[in-house]
């Protein structure tokens, strides 16, 4: 043990190991920075809804304008109670459930920086309605829901990742 303690030292001591060993530890989500058009609401990733509303970004909020009112109401109901807003790849991802209502009455939100395209999903009753957004990379139906809206269908209705589970409808975007 002595011997691995006295070889730290002597590397951390020699200013090109240090700075080497230093770049390997800088955060990789500093090297894996997100560019496109909503690149600036990465600052968001790692804020709870109360520190940062991300439902309430000018980008994301005129997306959520196109739902109709009570659609909009149910997701924000379902989301009342949510962790940490995360930064999935290159795309926030918001996941919460209706107080005291756990994995009945839940829902996520998915906004890819480089597209600007907003996903949203919303189990109730038995159900997942997926809400695409216009992102012409991503395709079409099921095939179009970004990985983490997916795996979390899968996980609230019990399914596969790659295919659609039976109690999930996904709504293609308004033209």
């Amino acid at each position: 043990m002595h011997h691995i303690v006295h070889a730290i030292r002597s590397v951390c001591r020699n200013p090109v190991w240090a700075v080497l060993l230093a770049s390997m530890a800088w955060p990789l989500a500093a090297s894996a920075a997100c560019t496109g058009k909503l690149a600036a609401m990465q600052a968001y990733a790692g804020n709870y809804v109360g520190d940062k509303n991300l439902l309430a970004a000018p980008a994301v909020a005129a997306r959520l304008q196109q739902l109709p009112t009570a659609l909009r109401q149910h997701l924000e109901r379902n989301l009342d109670v949510a962790g940490p807003i995360d930064l999935i790849g290159c795309s926030l991802v918001l996941r919460g459930n209706a107080p005291h209502q756990g994995p009945g009455e839940n829902a996520i939100v998915s906004v890819n920086l480089y597209s600007g395209a907003v996903t949203v999903a919303i189990h109730s009753r038995g159900h997942t309605d997926i809400y695409l957004d216009q992102d012409p990379t991503a395709g079409s139906g099921y095939a179009a829901v970004p990985d983490p809206v997916r795996q979390w269908a899968v996980l609230a209705d019990m399914g596969f990742p790659y295919q659609q589970p039976a109690s999930v409808r996904v709504h293609a975007p308004p033209r």
